[in-house]
């Protein structure tokens, strides 16, 4: 028998989420003018809502830069959904790997060119590279694989997305709309 109370904290993340975009007077956080104002909105987010799963303070271990990561995703998400209307949460899970992937690369590599038009309007590339040729030592990359997938979670959840097509039709449609 299937486990509810996922899907019900899933629920009312989503709710509570549309809430405070109502309550900031936008309908995603892909139309905050600033990422101030987009550090503003989580800050708000991550402050405010309590899982009830969620009774261990998380901040040890924690990259200082979650927030900021979790910015990106969300801009990178809002993209990726804009441009793949059809796209389903674990294309864009899988599409969000990808594109912040891509993000360490340097900027003349192809695979960077081919994504970058996804990637955040404004970011900070020393936290997913550290100029030194060596991706391993950024802050993006200091993450273990757990800590990236929540914050890709994060910023699906935002989308409100059910499950669609799968993630070769879907890299197909981005490749073809480079």
């Amino acid at each position: 028998m299937m486990n509810k109370k996922p899907m019900m904290e899933d629920e009312q993340y989503k709710e509570f989420f549309q809430s405070a975009l109502k309550k900031f007077k936008v309908s995603s956080p892909a139309d905050f003018k600033s990422d101030e104002e987009k550090k503003k909105f989580f800050d708000y987010v991550d402050k405010n809502y309590k899982a009830e799963n969620e009774d261990v303070e998380l901040d040890e271990g924690v990259s200082p830069y979650r927030k900021t990561f979790i910015i990106h995703a969300t801009e990178i998400a809002n993209k990726l959904k804009k441009a793949n209307p059809d796209a389903g949460e674990k294309d864009i899970m899988n599409a969000l790997y990808k594109v912040m992937s891509n993000m360490t690369l340097p900027a003349d590599n192809p695979n960077y060119k081919n994504t970058s038009r996804y990637m955040p309007d404004k970011f900070d590339k020393k936290l997913y590279d550290n100029g030194k040729g060596n991706t391993y030592d950024s802050e993006w990359m200091k993450l273990k694989d757990a800590q990236k997938e929540t914050v890709w979670r994060a910023a699906v959840k935002s989308l409100g997305l059910k499950e669609s097509v799968n993630i070769d039709s879907l890299m197909l449609r981005i490749s073809e709309s480079l």
